[in-house]
């Protein structure tokens, strides 16, 4: 018998915090705990990886951008450097903890979308052994983060579909913004988005002011490091040209999605 959920309050509520914490199994609390400690325990044996010191370099030149990748995950490293140092202990700690709340996230999406605790567990299960997750929060790097960006905007899309509430696009500008300055590939995202809003019941949210109001908000979030690209050349335009012709090799739609699929992990 399935059982009832109380409806979603709105973001900020004590439903949305406190309420949703209480109810996430326990089940779940301990996959979180098992990826957040197994990174942990495992990340000095693995030393710090060559993309950590690219990182801690920009962290001693902040700036609104660089050639490869936007601010945002470089200003974490370098307030969570000069609170706790940049050992390899330190700098296995906050992916490790990314990890960790992206279990507890999906296991709130999966919520969201009518599961109940076996779902919740089972997208918990799902997402600590995946071998994308496994990896990412291995080392520091945009790309755990982005992750926890890709979920917390769906997530928000989910809540805005299930309670017909358009000001929730405050909140996904706020953190599409965010991504943005974290990594520029949430753009797909967002442009997936912005199409499923014009060929999806979702277009009446148009006639508010809240969409176009999150819109606004990101793009001016995002502003300064559009300033800096214009002024340096868009240095981030020749890196991406360059890494097609010289880095990156296309195979074709079916094994990208073979790839996916093993990032993922095949069971899943």
């Amino acid at each position: 018998m399935n059982r009832s959920r109380p409806p979603e309050g709105p973001a900020g509520s004590s439903r949305s915090w406190s309420g949703r914490l209480a109810s996430v199994p326990t089940t779940v609390w301990v996959v979180a705990g098992l990826v957040v400690m197994a990174q942990v325990l495992t990340t000095a044996r693995y030393g710090i990886f060559r993309d950590e010191l690219y990182y801690l370099a920009c962290a001693d030149h902040l700036a609104w951008g660089y050639v490869d990748h936007p601010p945002l995950s470089i200003a974490i490293l370098a307030g969570w450097t000069a609170l706790f140092g940049d050992s390899v202990l330190s700098l296995g700690i906050l992916p490790a903890l990314g990890a960790g709340v992206l279990v507890l996230m999906m296991s709130d999406l999966a919520a969201a979308l009518g599961g109940e605790d076996r779902a919740r567990i089972l997208a918990s299960l799902a997402t600590g052994v995946a071998p994308i997750v496994l990896i990412l929060g291995g080392f520091y790097s945009m790309n755990i983060l982005d992750l926890l960006f890709w979920v917390a905007l769906v997530r928000i899309l989910v809540w805005m579909v299930n309670r017909s509430e358009p000001r929730g696009w405050l909140a996904f500008g706020l953190l599409g913004g965010l991504g943005l300055l974290n990594k520029l590939s949430v753009l797909f995202l967002l442009t997936a988005v912005a199409l499923s809003v014009v060929l999806t019941p979702l277009r009446r949210h148009l006639r508010t002011p809240w969409p176009w109001a999150g819109a606004a908000l990101a793009f001016l979030l995002v502003l300064p490091h559009l300033v800096w690209q214009f002024h340096h050349g868009w240095p981030t335009l020749e890196f991406v040209t360059n890494a097609r012709l010289y880095k990156i090799a296309y195979g074709g739609p079916l094994p990208f999605l073979g790839e996916a699929a093993l990032m993922v992990g095949p069971p899943s």
